[in-house]
């Protein structure tokens, strides 16, 4: 019971909860896109949800209230820089703008090209930034794809972050947010591949366009999403039953899903010389579609196995090739010479040796699993 006499007093003097904010005092930011500007300034394209109130006749007479669909407010506003332009669009709306349930940050492709890091510096330095937020590049500019019309879609932000999950579901882009994308445009080993999305005006609707391929801080290419694909399979991060499609022998077209797949990356560095990398690559494939059959005989599967590999070689090197071509190291090779001899990597002009180094793939690819015909 002498206890309790202590323990009562002392709560009094515990801290309580003060530090909150009330969500209807607040304008939360749910999208938001970047475009830079003449002479260094940019324009900052916020999209924040907004709960329609409309008006019913309930029964007697009496009227009552319903919550329809959400729907968007978009702003936009120019300044120097980020928080600058944030600070504007504060004094020009009624309550607090907030980013702690940012899901989408959208820059365009040819802010992209010119430092991408540099837009970004102000959510990496606010402790409240959801760095778990998608990062798009845009094919165009993204304060003009934030007013484009989405057929059926009221909140955009919501609709362009479902479409990366299922993308990324597909390995037809590599998981990837804010927090990723900081690491690898500030890795001197390695560099980033971010989604690259578009606009397509027949559908109304926004389609993935494979990836954006970074030399450092600053986009310098682009992959398909088949090239994508083949990427993430050359690096380990493809999600299972990823599908593929090939022409083989007789103009013949061949579906595939890769139940299972296994690359190595092997990095030589001789004392005199450039460097050399080997990718090596082996697949399981299940047949998902192929018209003309016969796949009960050894014989076809043994052709098609050799067929799917030589297909497959050439879309990993036409993927690797135009890796080169951007100079973006995405494979990592500059990070495995580092850990593998970092003077030797010092010794480097890296940004001259990557896009003429010998990178071959050997690959080899087998199906396991016919599919069942009826």
């Amino acid at each position: 019971m002498r206890k309790w006499w202590t323990i009562i007093p002392l709560s009094l003097l515990l801290a309580g909860c003060w530090d909150q904010k009330s969500i209807k005092d607040l304008n939360l930011i749910f999208g938001v896109g970047i475009d830079r500007e003449e002479e260094n300034n940019l324009t900052l394209t916020v999209e924040i949800p907004q709960e329609n109130q409309g008006t019913t006749s309930g029964g007697g007479g009496t009227e009552g209230q319903t919550m329809q669909a959400a729907q968007s407010l978009i702003m936009s506003e120019k300044g120097q820089t980020v928080r600058d332009v944030a600070y504007k669009m504060d004094r020009g709306i009624d309550g607090a703008l907030d980013i702690s349930k940012l899901s989408v940050l959208m820059v365009g492709k040819e802010s992209a090209q010119n430092d991408l890091y540099s837009l970004l510096d102000a959510y990496f330095r606010n402790p409240v930034s959801p760095l778990n937020a998608k990062l798009l590049v845009v094919d165009g500019r993204a304060d003009e794809f934030f007013q484009k019309d989405f057929k059926g879609q009221t909140l955009y932000s919501d609709y362009f972050f479902k479409l990366i999950e299922t993308a990324e579901q597909e390995s037809a882009i590599p998981v990837t947010n804010m927090q990723l994308a900081c690491n690898l445009l500030l890795d001197e080993g390695s560099d980033g591949l971010i989604p690259l999305i578009s606009y397509n005006e027949e559908q109304r609707a926004a389609e993935i366009n494979g990836s954006a391929l970074f030399n450092g801080r600053s986009m310098s290419g682009e992959l398909t999403a088949k090239e994508t694909s083949s990427f993430l399979i050359m690096v380990n991060q493809a999600q299972q039953e990823l599908p593929l499609t090939f022409r083989v022998e007789g103009g013949e077209d061949i579906s595939v899903m890769v139940i299972d797949s296994k690359a190595k990356l092997k990095v030589n560095v001789p004392k005199n010389g450039n460097p050399t990398a080997t990718v090596s690559v082996d697949m399981e494939v299940q047949v998902i579609e192929y018209p003309p059959d016969h796949l009960e005989k050894e014989k076809v599967v043994k052709s098609l196995n050799q067929q799917l590999t030589e297909e497959a070689e050439k879309l990993f090197q036409q993927t690797v090739q135009k890796m080169q071509e951007a100079n973006s190291d995405t494979l990592g090779i500059g990070r495995r010479i580092i850990a593998k001899d970092p003077d030797a990597f010092k010794k480097l002009d890296w940004g001259e040796v990557y896009p003429d180094m010998d990178i071959k793939v050997e690959t080899k690819v087998k199906i396991e699993r016919t599919g069942a015909v009826f």
